[in-house]
């Protein structure tokens, strides 16, 4: 089965290509620097937001909290 055909199936707010998805609106906040930095981290447990912040290296307490908060609002 090829993925065209897989993508078809797909509801319009799942298909990536189309500009006006939710699925491409939530991509491209997750395919942020410290957001797949942050959901790596916490892929392998539960974390406070400081043994968090010390397991990112380099991000700001504001970066982190703006992230945490835009996963969340995300659902993840």
């Amino acid at each position: 089965m090829s993925s065209r055909q897989l993508l078809k199936g797909l509801p319009e707010d799942a298909d990536l290509r189309r500009a006006d998805s939710l699925a491409r609106e939530i991509f491209s906040d997750v395919a942020n620097k410290w957001a797949l930095l942050i959901i790596e981290a916490l892929g392998e447990r539960t974390l406070r937001f400081s043994e968090l912040r010390n397991e990112v290296e380099g991000v700001s307490h504001k970066m982190l909290t703006q992230n945490l908060r835009m996963l969340e609002r995300n659902g993840l």
